[in-house]
């Protein structure tokens, strides 16, 4: 199935990544690196996924945590493909991406 990022997630990215930069050498590297083998592991079976609990009950978000990282990768499956929402810090302020869903345009 294809993944395809929303601009805004691809902005959070590289801004995590860049802050992991600042902190030690490398480290923002390796933030992509995780986030690349999460996505793979997301592409490989979405459904299985578990559904975003702090999500509206009448919106189908699902999510999957990094492994290393405190961040979860947000995303629908809309038709055929994946489209990644947001990659939300665990502590970020919950459903701050519900306007990104294609259902919200």
């Amino acid at each position: 199935m294809n993944v395809r990022l929303h601009d805004e997630a691809v902005i959070e990215s590289e801004e995590a990544a860049r802050w992991y930069s600042q902190q030690k050498r490398g480290l923002g590297r390796e933030f992509h690196q995780e986030l690349k083998r999460t996505l793979r592991m997301l592409r490989a079976n979405p459904g299985r996924l578990p559904l975003l609990e702090t999500a509206p009950r009448n919106v189908e978000v699902r999510r999957v945590l990094m492994a290393r990282f405190p961040y979860k990768i947000i995303f629908e499956i809309v038709q055929n493909e994946v489209v990644v929402l947001a990659v939300a810090h665990g502590s970020r302020r919950p459903n701050y991406w519900l306007g990104r869903r294609a259902s919200a345009n």
